[in-house]
């Protein structure tokens, strides 16, 4: 078995591509939050009430449709990063790469669930119970605190879409070019770097629970301590 190594980049390059990734989930949500915020302002019935030509049933249904399309970058945030980060990064078959970044998400937040479900968190209907747990649905499975994408209970935020997609983009340009023995063959090549992305993020969705609740505390202390500094907020300071 072996692979060919891929030249090296500092931090400071990895940084700046990372950055250059973003922009192409974020484009569509610019486009997304233009479509959302004309469709639901214009079909809202205080806008109607002010200008009753609005209220046609054809341009009503434009505008719906409007608020529903401006929707979807919102609803799928998580996994337009998870996807757009591995594209961006990968040098070759950028396609294997964001194929797996979707498929290491994915199996990551159904590692969580997993884990939810062992502990006895899920399944649960209880409020209380999910927010203390920073439960949410993504891609459809009850996971921790990384939004409600698909529909699985997860870890709500897209820090978790990010940290998935990294760890995918390392596994594609350690294993793309990967020979097996020839009984494993089939499996070499693009074809190992989605499996091995579902099975390094389930062990990563494995651990994510018990890391995650600390690093979300540190982040709402930090908030804590800043919104109660007053006058010498940072964020209160003009600039």
């Amino acid at each position: 078995m072996t692979t060919k190594t891929t030249p090296k980049i500092t931090l400071w390059e990895f940084f700046q591509q990372l950055g250059k990734t973003f922009m192409l989930p974020v484009a569509l949500l610019s486009f997304c939050g233009i479509m959302l915020g004309i469709g639901s302002s214009l079909s809202s019935h205080d806008v109607i009430t002010l200008l009753p030509v609005l209220g046609n049933p054809l341009l009503q249904a434009i505008f719906t449709w409007m608020s529903k399309v401006g929707s979807f970058a919102f609803s799928f945030l998580p996994v337009m990063f998870c996807i757009a980060i591995p594209l961006g990064l990968a040098r070759e078959n950028k396609g294997v790469a964001a194929f797996a970044g979707f498929v290491g998400y994915a199996v990551m937040n159904l590692a969580v669930n997993f884990w939810l479900t062992a502990k006895g968190i899920l399944p649960t209907t209880d409020a209380a119970v999910l927010k203390a747990n920073n439960v949410q649905n993504i891609l459809g499975i009850p996971s921790i605190d990384t939004g409600i994408i698909l529909g699985i209970p997860s870890i709500d935020t897209i820090l978790g879409a990010v940290i998935a997609g990294i760890i995918v983009w390392m596994l594609h340009e350690r294993f793309h070019t990967i020979r097996l023995p020839d009984a494993l063959a089939f499996f070499g090549g693009t074809r190992f770097v989605p499996i091995v992305s579902a099975v390094v993020m389930g062990l990563v969705g494995l651990v994510i629970p018990l890391v995650w609740p600390v690093f979300a505390m540190g982040i709402s202390g930090l908030g804590h301590i800043i919104n109660s500094a007053g006058d010498f907020s940072l964020t209160r300071r003009p600039l």
